[in-house]
Parts: C-alpha cells; sequence; structure tokens
C-alpha cells in the first residue's frame, strides 16, 4: 500500500514537472532535453508531442524545427552526461544504474557496437543517460559519440515530430511498434557494418602478414 502511495506520489511530481517544462514551449523543451541526457527521467517526447501538435498551423517546417532543437540540445546534454562519466567514472554510473548486470550489458554493447551503440540508444526508448554517462566512463571516441548522437537523435526525433504533425497524436499509439521495427532495422544495419570492418581488418592484417613473410625471405636465403 506504502509503495503504491509511493508510486503515485512519483507519477503526480514528474507529471507535474512535465508540465512546468511545456509551459516555457520552446525553452522548455530545451532544458529538458539536456536535462534528459544527464539524470532526468521523462523523455523530451513528453514535450515535443504536444508541441508539434498545437502548432500544426504554422506548418512542417516548424516541427521539423523543434525536433532539430530537441536533437541538438539533447547530444549538448549528452556532452555533459559524458564529461561526468569521464570525471567520477564507474562510481557515477553506479549511482544512476544500481543493477550492475545492467552496466556490464552497456560496457559490451560499446565494446560491441562503439560509438554506434550512442546511436542505437538515442532513437530507442533506452535511457540516453546510461549511455551518455557511460560513453565517459568507456572512454568512448567523443567525435563518434556526437555523431551517434546526432544520428540517434534526429532519427528520433524527427519521426516522432512528422508522425504527429502529419497523422495527429493518436499515431503515437502505434510509435512503439514503430520503433521496435525501427530498431530491428537499424540493428541489422549495425551488425553488418561491424562484420564488413572486421573483414576489412582481417584482409588487411593478412596482407600484413604476407609482407612480412615476404620481407623475411631474403633473410633466410642469405642464412
Amino acid at each position: 500500500m506504502i509503495w503504491l502511495e509511493l508510486m503515485d506520489g512519483l507519477r503526480e511530481t514528474l507529471q507535474n514537472a512535465t508540465e512546468w517544462f511545456l509551459s516555457y514551449g520552446l525553452w522548455g523543451l530545451a532544458l529538458l532535453s539536456i536535462v534528459e541526457a544527464i539524470f532526468f527521467p521523462v523523455p523530451p517526447d513528453t514535450v515535443l508531442i504536444p508541441l508539434v501538435g498545437s502548432s500544426l498551423d504554422r506548418g512542417v517546417g516548424w516541427a521539423l524545427f523543434l525536433a532539430l532543437v530537441t536533437t541538438l540540445t539533447s547530444v549538448g546534454g549528452s556532452w555533459i552526461g559524458y564529461a561526468l562519466g569521464v570525471w567520477g567514472g564507474r562510481p557515477v554510473l553506479n549511482r544512476i544504474v544500481r543493477n550492475h548486470e545492467k552496466i556490464d550489458q552497456v560496457e559490451r554493447f560499446f565494446d560491441r557496437y562503439g560509438a554506434w551503440a550512442v546511436a542505437i540508444a538515442g532513437f530507442t526508448p533506452i535511457p540516453y543517460k546510461v549511455f551518455a554517462i557511460a560513453g565517459g566512463v568507456f572512454r568512448v571516441n567523443l567525435v563518434g559519440f556526437t555523431l551517434g548522437g546526432l544520428l540517434g537523435r534526429s532519427m528520433r526525433f524527427f519521426l516522432v515530430a512528422l508522425a504527429v504533425f502529419y497523422f495527429g497524436e493518436s499515431i503515437l499509439a502505434n510509435l512503439d511498434v514503430i520503433f521496435k521495427t525501427s530498431l530491428v532495422l537499424v540493428l541489422a544495419y549495425v551488425v553488418y557494418l561491424v562484420l564488413r570492418a572486421r573483414q576489412a581488418k582481417r584482409l588487411s592484417n593478412g596482407a600484413q602478414t604476407e609482407d612480412a613473410d615476404d620481407a623475411e625471405d631474403p633473410q633466410r636465403d642469405r642464412a
């Protein structure tokens, strides 16, 4: 009973916070996008969606502009999360993600996909702040981290903005299916790129080995 009351209180607090961000319009959207990439649990979509839905008369250009602002400020916030990860290390990540097995999974995700892990996290409902801070903890290349964030966040927020503009907020009931389908496609493409990069690396290593053998042959002949 107490647990349910606590959950209801938390839900109400988050709802009030979302309404506060929404009351400041574009500035509230930008601020929420920043803090969500650092520590806040409410995604920017909760403000982006009603802002697009309430300004349809301003045209699709405005919807795209809102998506662009959300993308850039979210990636900007992820830089702060990245810096926290570099500065605070694993203890900071442990405070945010209590489940250590999930942290290990995130680390394996980075080991396997590198900066592409940020792109996938930025597009899907996976908490972006976890990957932002983890990127700093695991010292992911900052350029790749930024590009991955821009790719993932822009795909997500532009999709949401266009869906709301053209089909209305009722389309959001199907966005979960859209995200899951798109995630499968993104993962398939990432796996293809990783496999191609590994194949190119093996071919390169094989060529270097052959060159080294050729360089040693004259020495064997002299011996």
